[in-house]
């Protein structure tokens, strides 16, 4: 499960960080003073040559570019792996009445601490300027496939973004994945369901089923991973109407498209025809102009020239940037006209 994969990960921390401090303390309380000019060109030159040059050489034929290979060569080797087995090496050569047999020890804590002061200072500009830096993600977990579930996933990944579908209907899940979308069958509320390499790409939670409270408990699963700040789900009158002291109703996150439209009105939107667009809106066609071309229009999602896309809310339908590209939902010619 979740919880236990987490306590692996500390455990392995901790048992980790005990080791270094018994491998360390084999060091001789004057290494410092042994160092001289040369030890620390021998550290240089295994993190600007030797290091490189592994990169480039194991490398071959992998597929890597050029800027994600030098961005590897800076993220210089370091662990505990080096130092117990200079520790290891060290006592072999001890027994064996090697001379200096400490000074690799020495070396080696010394060359570690380098690579690890190195990595942290260099590997994040060299990110940033040999443009391999991850961006912030802005794709959305969506839960639920109903019909205007997977047209807003359509919608989004057409805009080259990721979204991640998941829904308990194994029709549902089929029917969207028919469709070319990524999807996992079960309950977003399962520790097993969703592991961590399926949110890559993905920053924002979506609860868009006809059930309130799978909604809101989805939400505070994920609210760690991705930001108080980024749960979102449907409203649910009939739902939300409760004192806001019971049950859960107080863990809710944020109102998604406004109070006015709930999980029934929009899926009987697309399917009475109405379809998931785009638009662009500037100084001169602003929202006021959009609203007065595209009647009954619900603005869905907001994306900035940044690259940044966040849906709108009680509170960003009043406050509109300048200029976005932005989604919306248009109904159909029959339901206008009704």
């Amino acid at each position: 499960t979740h919880s236990m994969l987490e306590f692996k990960e500390d455990l392995r921390v901790l048992l980790i960080s005990a080791l270094f401090i018994l491998l360390s303390a084999r060091l001789p309380t004057n290494a410092i003073e042994s160092f001289d000019v040369y030890t620390f060109l021998f550290v240089g030159i295994v993190l600007l040559i030797g290091r490189p040059a592994t990169v480039f050489v194991s490398t071959l034929g992998s597929g890597f570019s050029i800027k994600e290979k030098l961005f590897l060569a800076l993220v210089a080797p370091r662990g505990i792996v080096a130092a117990a087995v200079a520790s290891l090496f060290a006592l072999e050569m001890e027994a064996a009445g090697i001379a200096g047999a400490q000074q690799l020890i020495s070396i080696t804590f010394i060359t570690i601490l380098g690579s690890i002061l190195y990595s942290g200072i260099v590997a994040p500009i060299g990110a940033k300027h040999l443009g391999v830096k991850q961006r912030e993600p802005q794709g959305a977990l969506i839960v639920g496939a109903s019909r205007f579930g997977v047209a807003l996933a359509e919608a989004l990944q057409g805009k080259g973004f990721d979204a991640l579908i998941v829904d308990t209907n194994w029709q549902n899940v089929r029917d969207a994945k028919s469709r070319g979308l990524s999807c996992k069958l079960g309950s977003v509320l399962s520790d097993s369901l969703i592991a961590e390499d399926d949110l890559d790409g993905i920053g924002m939670y979506l609860g868009m089923t006809p059930n309130a409270e799978t909604n809101i408990l989805g939400g505070v699963r994920f609210r760690d991973k991705f930001g108080s700040s980024q749960i979102y789900h449907l409203n649910d009158s009939s739902f939300f109407k409760k004192d806001a002291t019971d049950g859960i109703v107080h863990l809710q996150g944020r109102i998604l498209f406004g109070n006015d439209f709930s999980f029934e009105y929009l899926n009987s939107t697309i399917s009475n025809g109405g379809k998931i667009k785009t638009t662009n809106i500037t100084q001169q066609y602003p929202m006021e102009e959009f609203f007065k071309a595209n009647e009954g229009a619900i603005p869905l999602m907001v994306i900035l020239q940044s690259g940044k896309v966040s849906p709108t809310t009680n509170v960003t339908r009043s406050s509109f940037p300048e200029a976005f590209e932005l989604l919306y939902l248009q109904p159909g010619v029959a339901e206008k006209a009704a």
